[in-house]
């Protein structure tokens, strides 16, 4: 989590969601091919 979440400046505030989206996008990537044969639905 990122502090500029509560900065008023909106680009910050999207760039931090920005690079929380990709973190996730690469969490997911990263445990998909560690752990492809856990597989999580829903």
């Amino acid at each position: 989590m990122t502090c500029f979440f509560h900065y008023k400046n909106g680009q910050w505030q999207a760039i931090s969601y920005f690079f929380l989206a990709a973190r996730g996008f690469i969490l997911i990537r990263y445990l998909r091919s560690k752990y492809h044969e856990f597989c999580i639905y829903g």
